[in-house]
């Protein structure tokens, strides 16, 4: 699997991925679902907690992931079809989010399956994005709009999101 250096890599993997982000080709959600690059560390993540894909393919472009922490707390991973983007949060059993909901660090989580978690992330070569760096305003068009507009990058790398929970 190739590595993201860091968040400034995304307009190359964008391109690559959607070709014009003012006329994006989503056609690679469906091969990239079919080929599971990830399947790896989505099966060592498995192997610490139970995981249930609940992937959409018609409004997301990634791997979405509940993983059991246990006790009061889920861990949503999602893991960009787009790139080795991933974005690991925290809610509560009602799905709630919890407060400093995304978590980049090891340091960030008093909870053993997080930890975890994001240790098979960074091992795999995945770029943790930061709440603030999946709030970086990006132009794209989202089909059926005319025009590109701004918004999150959260929207480019993982999903159909104008405002973001976090």
């Amino acid at each position: 699997m190739e590595k993201a250096e860091g968040p400034d890599d995304w307009p190359a993997w964008a391109a690559r991925a959607y070709g014009d982000l003012a006329n994006p080709d989503f056609s690679f959600v469906g091969e990239c679902y079919e080929r599971n690059p990830y399947a790896e560390p989505i099966r060592r993540i498995s192997a610490i907690a139970p995981v249930q894909d609940r992937t959409n393919l018609d409004d997301y472009v990634c791997f979405d992931l509940e993983v059991d922490g246990g006790r009061r707390r889920t861990w949503l991973v999602q893991l960009s079809m787009v790139g080795p983007f991933a974005m690991v949060i925290r809610v509560d059993r009602s799905g709630v989010f919890l407060r400093n909901a995304v978590s980049t660090a090891v340091v960030e989580t008093d909870d053993p399956t997080g930890a975890r978690i994001l240790g098979i992330l960074r091992e795999s070569g995945f770029h943790l994005l930061s709440a603030e760096e999946s709030k970086t305003s990006v132009p794209f068009r989202i089909p059926p709009d005319e025009e590109p507009e701004d918004g999150p990058l959260y929207r480019v790398l993982f999903g159909d999101a104008t405002e973001l929970p976090w």
